[in-house]
């Protein structure tokens, strides 16, 4: 948690952090002679050249010697739409030094103030670490073209751009090269349509993706379809942070009872500190703008690792000194705290040796000499302990005092030092330093859009569900595996869930969520498919004579006569079809099928002919074209004797051949699609 408050609160924004940055961002004439373009804090600087927006060619400093000399080339950084220089020691006279720009043969002379530095006081007069101002991008707006460049495009190229600038309405926006020149209208979806050979991406511009989980999922909808058993069986054939380190950081912290050598490490170690503080704070104030909803993020940020990395090595040498002294002081309190004890304890000696005295006086003196002798040598020996004891006593009333002074002293002293300790202890480590630093420089151009680059069309529909979700921020989980793109790609659209991006929680409450469903018919796309239903036969050709027997006169006998026609072929239908859509609902295209009569002895028919389309899911299709169907022909004995009225004495069975015959039909069919989904 410690780590994820540290990188979180590292997020802010650095209006007022560049004191120590001098930039030169406008043209050579728009310079005045010794204009004053900046004040500074005495110390180290940054002076950059946005070449994107200057003119100027050449930067010189005033040196020591008066004249103007050029800023030593090991300094120099450059990048994307400006080059600047770092760690420049200005020579200050006056409250000021002097840069000369030029252009071409003219030059000039403009001012940077130089204020003092503070007081010495534990964080004041701190020289502020030095930020690159990062160099402007193009505009992601409608004016300018929503950053797009016409180069990349070519007549083919349509893109869909989703605008999310919180200063107007968000909307959807189709970009594509006409004449010369990038036109942009809104998008209607509804009526939206593509055509195969288009080459269409999809973006999400104006979007800031370190505080929004932003996905786009495209898949291709196929409209599928079975053929129909008569089709399979007759043509086909089937087979069955928010705290700021300040909050452990306290300015009163006070050094009055070291000596001047621990005054001098304790104070140096404490005012650096506090500095670190002061720069690193600066650098959490500059990462906040991550979550600015209105941040506009340069092309490139080259934030610098070395600086601020030494001050944090510095500081943690300085800290290994600042140990020493706490054991020096740890062991300077325990030998005063047991010189206190021993004092304490040789007043209790002495109280008892005055009572031993006292009570050996009490004692009358023996009668016998050689008794009293020793009576007498027993009194000597405890006065003179007492003696002993009475001097060692007094010295210690005397030393008490100072070794009590000095105890306070220490114990104030490790106070103080475990203040230290702990702002030390709170600074943040080699890897949170590093990942403060990556964050910086991946708050660019890049991570304000979301691109789709290529999208294939080789299906019916393109199907993009567009998901963007705001991260939760307040809290954090620890981060998954991240997927790589195309691994995520396929769980989101086997799940229809977002991964979170390392490092957040994306926001499941459905607040802050917008999602968009977006369906973009491919027309003039061919592809097969299949309908059944019913055709008829049009004209006589596929149509059989009819013949009967009449009478002549009475017992005259028979003649055989034309009696007209059978019905017309009909029946069911079967059909393959190549169709091309030309709108949502409408399509045509060449078929071929098999056709089955309705009649007692059924006939196939075989069917070749051009379709007209009705319909999208559920499709209607109107079908003309050539049928070709054998049919019953009576023979040639007959006919002629049909034509030349041959009388027979009685009725004969007629003989029929088949001929193969060709005639116009048209057909009724449908079809029920089967949506199926591709990546």
């Amino acid at each position: 948690m410690k780590k994820y408050l540290l990188h979180l609160f590292v997020c802010c924004c650095v209006a007022n952090s560049f004191g120590q940055d001098v930039t030169l961002d406008k043209n050579f004439k728009d310079y005045t002679a010794d204009q004053i373009i900046k004040t500074i804090t005495e110390g180290k600087i940054a002076i950059q050249i946005d070449t994107a927006t200057s003119d100027i060619e050449k930067l010189q400093i005033r040196g020591i010697d008066g004249g103007f000399k050029d800023i030593p080339a090991a300094l120099k950084v450059n990048a994307t739409g400006y080059y600047r220089y770092e760690n420049v020691d200005p020579q200050a006279e006056g409250g000021s030094f002097d840069l000369q720009i030029t252009k071409g043969d003219s030059t000039k002379t403009v001012k940077v103030k130089v204020d003092k530095k503070l007081d010495d006081k534990p964080g004041k007069g701190c020289t502020p670490i030095t930020l690159p101002t990062g160099s402007k991008c193009k505009a992601r707006d409608y004016a300018h073209d929503f950053g797009e460049e016409i180069s990349s495009y070519t007549d083919k190229t349509i893109v869909y751009i989703y605008d999310l600038d919180p200063k107007v309405k968000s909307a959807f926006w189709k970009v594509r090269k006409k004449d010369g020149a990038l036109q942009k209208e809104r998008v209607k979806f509804n009526r939206e349509t593509l055509t195969p050979g288009k080459d269409v991406q999809f973006r999400i511009v104006n979007v800031n993706r370190l505080m929004y989980d932003v996905s786009v999922t495209d898949s291709l909808i196929s409209y599928d379809s079975e053929p129909p058993a008569l089709l399979k069986r007759m043509l086909i054939g089937d087979d069955t942070l928010l705290g700021g380190l300040m909050d452990t950081y306290e300015e009163g912290i006070d050094s009055h009872s070291m000596n001047e050598s621990q005054k001098s490490t304790f104070e140096t170690l404490n005012r650096d500190v506090a500095c670190f503080i002061e720069n690193y704070n600066m650098l959490q104030e500059k990462m906040l703008d991550a979550f600015d909803p209105c941040a506009e993020f340069p092309c490139c940020y080259s934030v610098g690792y070395l600086e601020i990395a030494n001050r944090l090595a510095n500081i943690r040498n300085q800290a290994g000194k600042l140990q020493l002294m706490m054991e020096e002081e740890k062991k300077e309190l325990a030998k005063n705290e047991k010189n206190v004890a021993d004092c304490k304890k040789l007043a209790e000696d002495l109280k008892k040796k005055t009572a031993e005295v006292a009570a050996a006086k009490a004692i009358a003196a023996p009668a016998d000499a050689e008794e009293k002798k020793k009576y007498d040598k027993k009194i000597k020996d405890l006065e003179a302990s007492e003696a002993e004891l009475t001097k060692g006593s007094g010295e210690c009333d005397v030393k008490k005092t100072d070794y009590e002074g000095k105890i306070a002293a220490s114990k104030n002293n490790l106070l103080e030092l475990a203040a230290v300790t702990a702002s030390v202890a709170s600074l943040p480590t080699d890897a949170e330093l590093k990942e403060t630093i990556i964050f910086l420089r991946n708050m660019t151009d890049q991570n304000s859009y979301y691109s789709l680059d290529y999208i294939p069309l080789d299906g019916n529909v393109l199907d993009l569900w567009v998901r963007i979700a705001k991260m939760d921020i307040a809290s954090k989980k620890e981060a998954p595996k991240k997927d790589s793109p195309e691994e995520g790609a396929k769980k989101e659209a086997a799940s229809g869930e977002t991964a979170p991006e390392a490092g957040t929680k994306v926001n499941e409450s459905g607040k802050g969520v917008m999602q968009y469903h977006i369906n973009i018919p491919i027309l003039w796309r061919p592809f097969v498919n299949f309908s059944s239903g019913s055709f008829a036969a049009i004209g006589r050709n596929l149509q059989e004579k009819t013949y009967s027997w009449q009478e002549v006169g009475n017992n005259g006998g028979y003649t055989l006569t034309e009696s007209g026609y059978s019905n017309p072929a009909a029946g069911f239908s079967a059909f393959a079809n190549l169709e091309w859509k030309v709108s949502c609902s409408v399509g045509f295209g060449p078929s071929v099928g098999v056709g089955i009569t309705v009649e007692e002895k059924p006939k196939v028919a075989y069917l070749v002919g051009g379709s007209l389309f009705l319909g999208d899911k559920h499709q209607l299709a109107i079908t003309g074209g050539v049928a070709f169907l054998q049919v019953d022909r009576i023979s040639k004995n007959f006919s002629e004797s049909a034509a030349n009225q041959v009388v027979y004495t009685e009725t004969q069975n007629l003989d029929y051949y088949k001929e193969f015959k060709a005639g116009l039909f048209v057909s009724l069919t449908y079809t029920v699609f089967n949506l199926t989904k591709k990546k």
